[in-house]
This record gives C-alpha cells, sequence and structure tokens, in this order.
C-alpha cells in the first residue's frame, strides 16, 4: 500500500481572501482558490469544505448549514462564500475555514485555511490565508 499525493488547492489571486459586513449584518468570508496545474481531474466536486471547532483541528463541516457555502467558477478561479450559520459570532471575534481536495480511496490533501475576524459592527476586517495539515 502506498500514499496518494493529493494536490492542495492554492489561492488564485492576492488577498486569498475577504470578509465583510455591512455594520455587523449579514458577514461573509470570500475564498479565491484554484486547482493547482498539472493536477487534472481535480474540480471542485473534490472540495470538501472545514471550520475549526475542536481544539484548534480543522473538521470537515458535515452539512451545508441552510446554504452557508457556495462555490462558483472554474479550476483556475473557485470563488467560496461563506455566510450565515457558519459565522454565527464572527463579530468581534476570529474564525478559521479551510478547503482539501479529496481524492481516490478518500486520501486528502492539506487545507488551504482562510483565518478571518471582524471587529463589533463589522470594524477591521481581516482574512489570512495559510495552510494546515490533514
Amino acid at each position: 500500500m502506498t500514499a496518494i499525493d493529493i494536490p492542495e488547492p492554492i489561492t488564485s489571486q492576492t488577498p486569498g481572501c475577504t470578509t465583510s459586513s455591512v455594520l455587523g449584518a449579514n458577514p461573509t468570508v470570500t475564498i479565491y482558490w484554484r486547482i493547482p496545474a498539472g493536477a487534472d481531474g481535480y474540480t471542485k466536486d473534490n472540495a470538501e469544505y472545514g471550520q475549526i471547532v475542536n481544539q484548534g483541528l480543522l473538521e470537515p463541516i458535515l452539512s451545508d448549514l441552510l446554504g452557508s457555502v457556495n462555490t462558483t467558477g472554474t479550476s483556475s478561479a473557485y470563488v467560496t462564500v461563506i455566510n450565515g450559520g457558519l459565522l454565527s459570532g464572527l463579530l468581534g471575534a476570529t474564525k478559521t475555514f479551510g478547503i482539501r481536495l479529496i481524492g481516490p480511496g478518500g486520501w486528502t490533501s492539506d487545507w488551504l485555511v482562510a483565518t478571518a475576524s471582524l471587529g463589533l459592527l463589522g470594524a477591521n476586517p481581516k482574512c489570512t490565508i495559510s495552510t494546515s495539515p490533514r
């Protein structure tokens, strides 16, 4: 048995993510990502989304929570927008989300991670991109 190296998603533009809110209402996190060159056969259908929920570990989001995750675009430039229930409590705090690819046999890539924060009433929005192991 050998491990398969599944390519991790990479950012498709700078900045790789943004966060916003209008006076503290309807916060969103937008992640700009793509499939790396040479990773033929992968699309957004191979993506799994996660958020930090347990002792700092990214865990898959098991349901879409009423349309809270929406991805559009093509393998060279996807845009994932996270809103709604997944962002409850974001105002005045920080939330971390991830995207990874699932390959044959259920093997997974490392996470492309977006860490977003908003101050009260949506002030001082920030979002940074990094990677994290499976």
